[in-house]
């Protein structure tokens, strides 16, 4: 460089870049230990907003370097180049560019929220699997799904989403599309076991949301855990469990019986709306593994099956049976179930079957044996309820709201499941005529 000759000026996105490098670099250096619980807490939000804002830049440098062709000196796609420069994994190549090109055209408005740090880059692709995975739909309504996923992105987990997604997809998927599906998802049934030089069988297969839902009914009663007489949790992890679960469950359908989880028979229950069975609003509903299903799907069901009402108080169904009993009927667990879904407990997705009814107030306390006193809880966590100071109450909605000891949180802020956050979530389709899926 000659004499006065200023010097070269770095690219904005590069200067930025080496400043992220340095503060990356320090804060994996850094004490973490010297940080207050609440700093702490802080620290992990901001953290996540920066990885999401990073992830974001991230793909928006791919997506340039696709638009480039920036492969194609070394006769290979943007994936491939990408995988030799970068070292990664073929497939996550191929994703990354898909996620890239999406974010920065059809689901545009999902790249922008994700830029600002709105939501992870996990529920970015759930998003745009959701969006391009939608029926034909107008472009009006294509909009409105992606901005009522990006709104839900910010309060539910990736998982949760998904089941939003889903919902949203079945709420969409009317008439002969509904029913095309449903054939091409029976078609992909399958089931096979493959001996290993050892003897064992490994066994895999493929089964629609029905037809799973359907099965996990009967095998989650055999696969809870079954703590020692003493009180020591059941070692097994839940894999091993369903594996012991299998041929009891042929031993079991030989023999044409079954065993009783809270005095209730093995049952797959659908969840759904009278005004959505009856084809007058469209609304998804939901099976008892919180999958949705198609209102189209439900009313089939219902033609070959025994419908149990799920509403509450009404004629035949005991909802409140006072201080007459300690044990909860069968009609009552069948409404918790429909109520909670599963352990109640935030975070925790143990199944209801491996579940049981814990009294807000104690039965030996004077309390009643009735809905608005009852929760369903997996074992560890009706024993942290009962002996690690943790208190349940129901809110306004009657749901479950669970209540920390001061020794986890001196304020003793109420949590709840995320699973009921998304079931007050609804997609809007006010003024537009119902489907018609057919009976």
């Amino acid at each position: 460089m000659s004499q006065g000759e200023a010097p070269p000026v770095e690219h904005p996105i590069l200067a930025a870049l080496a400043v992220l490098e340095r503060g990356a670099a320090a804060l994996v250096a850094a004490n973490t230990w010297s940080l207050s619980d609440a700093d702490l807490a802080v620290a992990l939000d901001r953290w996540a907003v920066v990885t999401a804002q990073l992830a974001a830049g991230g793909l928006n440098l791919v997506g340039d370097a696709d638009s480039r062709n920036m492969g194609v000196s070394e006769a290979a796609d943007t994936a491939g180049w990408m995988r030799g420069r970068l070292l990664m994994h073929p497939g996550d190549a191929k994703r990354t560019v898909r996620l890239a090109n999406s974010v920065r055209g059809d689901c545009a408005a999902t790249g922008a929220a994700f830029g600002r740090g709105a939501f992870s880059v996990a529920h970015a692709k759930v998003i745009v699997h959701a969006i391009t995975h939608l029926p034909p739909v107008e472009a009006d309504i294509k909009a409105q799904a992606e901005a009522f996923l990006i709104e839900q992105a910010q309060v539910l987990d990736p998982l949760l989403l998904r089941r939003a997604a889903e919902a949203l997809t079945e709420t969409l998927t009317t008439g002969p599309d509904a029913d095309e599906r449903l054939l091409r998802d029976i078609a992909r049934r399958e089931f096979t076991g493959v001996t290993a030089a050892d003897g064992m069988v490994r066994v895999r297969g493929w089964l629609d949301r029905e037809a799973w839902a359907q099965f996990s009914a009967v095998l989650d009663p055999l696969a809870a855990p079954c703590p020692a007489a003493d009180g020591t949790p059941d070692p097994r992890s839940a894999a091993r469990r369903r594996g012991d679960a299998l041929p009891e469950l042929a031993r079991l359908a030989a023999n044409a019986t079954m065993p009783r989880i809270g005095g209730v028979a093995p049952t797959l229950t659908v969840t759904i709306g009278h005004d959505a069975l009856a084809g007058r609003i469209r609304a998804a509903g939901l099976l008892n593994t919180g999958e949705p299903i198609s209102a189209g799907a439900a009313r089939r069901i219902g033609c070959d099956a025994q419908l149990i009402p799920v509403v509450l108080g009404s004629a035949g169904q005991p909802l409140d049976i006072g201080r007459a009993a300690r044990i909860v009927p069968p009609p009552m667990r069948r409404a918790l179930i429909v109520r909670d879904e599963a352990c109640a407990f935030p975070g925790c997705d143990r199944p209801a079957a491996w579940s049981e009814a814990h009294h807000l107030v104690h039965w030996a306390d004077g309390g009643i044996t009735a809905l608005d006193n009852l929760v369903l809880l997996c074992l560890a966590h009706h024993h942290a309820v009962h002996h690690h100071g943790w208190t349940v109450s129901l809110d306004g909605d009657g749901l479950p709201t669970f209540h920390p000891p001061p020794w986890i949180d001196p304020d003793q802020t109420p949590r709840q499941h995320h699973r009921y956050t998304l079931r007050r979530t609804k997609f809007d389709l006010t003024g537009r005529d119902p489907p018609d899926d057919g009976d």
